[in-house]
């Protein structure tokens, strides 16, 4: 009756009752389908892995490049939910801290975004997972190497397969260095740029690989995309052991965009992994090396739902290392005092 009325929802809820019912999964699949082709940002949450699992299913021995490509776009989905979501998160959240007192309705909407984005969150969790076993460097550079004739001039494979490779750690290969000095020739963009500094600090060339990067950052207007651009370059200089360099950018990601949680997790991973080398040569000091890497998880939780789940797990993880309640009484100081580390993270933290 109302067929113009976010028919992508309609297709995406009734998908959704068919699975809840035991329909048989080529009829859900075919709705999902139709939702996503309709329009895949009106999916339904709980549609997303469903859709992607249909996907793997029918393309698994035939069509691999298929799963990475609605990998993708999937991801790109999610984001741009997640960034909606987000937004509107950060309006609330300005507004408390002006001191304005949020109306009811205004109340209940942040309850919905907070949720909204944590379960977005455990969806782009979810299929990554999934996508796990064939994202493999071993599976990955042939297949590239297959369809890369074919796409020297198509912007949007490079940059994903690029990205790809980066994130899987599959830079090794003398095909990345190919790949990635056509893509920025073929999109000299912000995103190129990134590559191809991350190709100049393989190659050695740190002061080069600064160059771009700077330029990378420079060309980016929108904020949102301007962090991801930073927590990007800060994720490369963790790959390279740079840890204060990485944090300064984590930071700066952070300045363009307070909720980014994930920026928060970022410098929480560095924290734990230099406990014993920061934790000058103590047991208590490495365990308040874990202390301020709870903190940090805990900020990420508080400033992004969409990452709650995996900052939980870091809270959980560092904190059974932090110092207890007898550590604290035995070293002889105060619960809430001060206590400083030094080391490339330089910070004090409070003693819990």
């Amino acid at each position: 009756y109302y067929p113009n009325d976010n028919p992508a929802k309609i297709y995406s809820d009734w998908a959704d009752f068919l699975y809840k019912t035991g329909s048989p999964e080529t009829e859900y699949f075919e709705l999902f389908e139709k939702a996503y082709k309709t329009n895949p940002e009106e999916m339904g949450v709980k549609a997303i892995p469903l859709y992607y699992e249909g996907i793997i299913k029918r393309n698994k021995d035939n069509n691999v490049q298929f799963i990475f490509d609605m990998y993708d776009n999937l991801t790109d989905v999610i984001n741009r939910k997640v960034d909606n979501f987000s937004k509107k998160l950060e309006d609330f959240q300005t507004m408390e801290t002006n001191g304005v007192e949020l109306s009811d309705t205004q109340k209940n909407n942040k309850v919905a975004f907070s949720q909204n984005m944590e379960s977005l969150g455990l969806v782009a969790s979810l299929i990554t997972d999934m996508s796990e076993e064939y994202a493999t460097c071993e599976r990955l550079i042939p297949l590239y190497q297959a369809e890369f004739e074919n796409h020297k001039t198509d912007i949007t494979w490079l940059s994903r397969s690029v990205d790809r490779l980066q994130n899987k750690g599959c830079t090794d290969s003398d095909f990345y260095d190919q790949i990635v000095e056509v893509y920025i020739n073929a999109d000299p963009s912000s995103n190129a740029y990134i590559s191809y500094a991350n190709l100049q600090l393989k190659k050695g060339d740190e002061n080069k690989a600064l160059e771009y990067f700077k330029k990378a950052v420079s060309l980016e207007t929108d904020n949102y995309k301007k962090a991801d651009i930073l927590f990007k370059i800060a994720q490369i200089m963790q790959s390279k052991g740079r840890l204060a360099d990485a944090r300064t950018y984590a930071y700066q990601a952070l300045e363009s965009r307070p909720n980014l949680g994930k920026a928060y997790l970022l410098v929480a991973q560095m924290y734990a992994s230099s406990a014993n080398s920061c934790g000058g040569g103590d047991v208590f000091g490495v365990r308040m090396v874990y202390q301020a890497a709870v903190e940090k998880a805990y900020k990420a939780k508080s400033v992004d739902p969409s990452i709650s789940t995996l900052a939980n797990k870091f809270i959980n993880s560092y904190g059974s290392k932090a110092p207890t309640t007898e550590d604290v009484f035995l070293k002889g100081i105060s619960s809430g005092s001060s206590w400083r580390i030094n080391c490339w993270i330089s910070e004090s933290v409070r003693v819990p």
